[in-house]
């Protein structure tokens, strides 16, 4: 089956089981004040509407390596949890508005703070969406702590989660401080410690880790897979890099030119300042900028032959993948499916 099929396939019954446990945890525990149900609703409504691919790696590795899908389907549940309090929390951060295609839900709360006329409906914004994020949070951990009750690996379940989420804490505010210093530009190995915590690790190393814990694979297994999801990882960041740059609102489903209006010092900023015109390269951190500069942009992406050289570093990297994969003690069907996972990684279009 085609990556992307497999994937929308094994989403299907993720999103299920999301809505099955926060429905469950909705009916069973108190109602606590006026805004309870309506928390209940918008987080369910945000967490399905994403890839779901966090959650989706957990069940697929599972199942690959012979693991119960029964006891994958809530760890995958839960990770997406995880991924909705970040996402919210992060576009708190980068004061973006639109996200999966929709209202962030901080500008939801604020929207619904001017109808209702709160003294302060962007603060009032703010407020309600980091506190619907912490209920997400540890939602997550009670539907860990509670269907694993248990199982065997419960342990090395719930410590490998939190090790990694915690990691994700750091490697975000590393990414914030570099965006928001002016002058200081992060080295090369700052910048793939940013690369490797706030995304690798956890979009991929973590499910991978988590699905093969479920398998009850051997821990040579785990820290191979661990390897592989970092490279996937690295590859998927700066293919979202270059997205982000090149992609329309359409594909990416928020506003195209983020990075360039919030001045993110990625490794394709640091190819344009190393190579691009000045009057080009003066355009990131304009966070008046407008459609037209950033159609500057691109065409210097291809202009100046940044494009190539972005190309020859996912290069780079996708071969470490066939090598880690190859190296990889399982079935030569479970290398084919990873094998096909950094390609589509490499060359989606969303």
């Amino acid at each position: 089956m085609e990556i992307r099929a497999l994937l929308s396939a094994t989403k299907q019954a993720l999103d299920l089981e999301l809505k099955n446990q926060i429905d469950s945890y909705q009916n069973t525990l108190p109602r606590v004040g006026k805004t309870t149900s309506d928390a209940f609703e918008r987080l369910s409504e945000f967490s399905v509407r994403g890839k779901g691919i966090r959650g989706s790696f957990v069940l697929l590795v599972a199942e690959l390596l012979g693991g119960n899908r029964q006891v994958a389907l809530p760890v995958g549940a839960a990770l997406e949890l995880v991924h909705s309090t970040l996402l919210i929390q992060d576009d708190i951060m980068d004061q973006d508005t639109v996200r999966r295609g929709k209202p962030t839900i901080w500008s939801q709360y604020e929207k619904e703070g001017k109808k209702q006329g709160m003294a302060n409906p962007r603060l009032y914004g703010y407020s309600q969406a980091i506190s619907l994020a912490d209920f997400s949070y540890f939602l997550a951990l009670r539907i860990l702590s509670d269907s694993l009750k248990g199982v065997k690996s419960q342990a090395r379940l719930m410590s490998k989660f939190s090790e990694t989420v915690m990691m994700v804490g750091f490697g975000q505010m590393d990414d914030v401080y570099f965006g928001s210093h002016p002058t200081v530009e992060p080295s090369a190995t700052e910048t793939e410690f940013i690369y490797e915590f706030k995304t690798a690790r956890y979009t991929f190393s973590l499910p991978f880790a988590l699905g093969a814990i479920v398998a009850q694979q051997e821990l040579t297994t785990v820290s191979s897979l661990e390897s592989l999801g970092k490279e996937i990882g690295m590859l998927f960041q700066i293919r979202d890099d270059e997205l982000s740059l090149i992609g329309t609102e359409a594909e990416i489903g928020k506003p195209s030119g983020g990075d360039i209006r919030e001045n993110k010092k990625t490794p394709i900023r640091a190819l344009f300042m190393h190579f691009a015109p000045k009057n080009i390269c003066q355009h990131f951190g304009n966070e008046q900028i407008n459609s037209a500069q950033i159609e500057e942009v691109r065409k210097e992406y291809y202009r100046s032959g940044i494009s190539e050289r972005v190309e020859s570093l996912k290069n780079s990297h996708y071969n470490k993948c066939q090598k880690l994969i190859e190296q990889l003690n399982i079935s030569q069907k479970g290398k084919a499916l990873f094998l096909a996972l950094s390609r589509f990684v490499m060359e989606r279009s969303k």
